[in-house]
């Protein structure tokens, strides 16, 4: 019951932070990074406990790995960016950030089922912070990067 409960709680916060996309938020470097580092600490942790051991499991997870990662850059593709009368950088997901969500979470099926199993569900906040750190690449590039970077500093 533990397990269900974790995955549960895992995909309730993913559930939240992917609808939190679609409402008008300021963008920092501090927001953008902030998510990727808690996934990816968790996600490390649990790709430790349960490494990839088969040459399918490898497979499947490098496969996971780089779709998550050309997934999240094409949803920061999406996204509606925009600076507010005060100069805030703003972001907003569309509908079309919506549809390659869809689309990672079928891919995500499908090699869970084409690995057999091979890969545990423990290992998906491994690949949520491959895909959000991507998405918040993609998304921090297209605000302008360095630049935006060393305005903060200045603030």
């Amino acid at each position: 019951m533990e397990i269900l409960n974790n995955y549960l709680v895992w995909a309730a916060a993913a559930v939240l932070l992917v609808g939190r996309q679609f409402v008008p938020a300021p963008l920092r470097p501090a927001s953008l990074l902030g998510l990727p580092l808690v996934m990816g600490f968790f996600g490390v942790q649990a790709v430790v406990k349960a490494p990839p051991e088969t040459a399918l499991a490898v497979l499947v997870f490098s496969a996971d790995a780089a779709a998550a990662a050309v997934l999240g850059l094409a949803r920061g593709a999406t996204m509606r960016i925009w600076r507010a009368a005060d100069g805030t950088w703003m972001r907003r997901a569309t509908p079309v950030t919506l549809g390659l969500w869809a689309v990672s979470v079928a891919v995500r099926i499908a090699l869970g089922l084409a690995g057999r199993g091979q890969v545990p569900l423990d290992t998906i906040t491994f690949f949520l912070a491959i895909t959000f750190a991507a998405q918040n690449l993609a998304t921090w590039l297209r605000m302008g990067g360095v630049r935006m970077l060393a305005a903060e500093r200045v603030r």
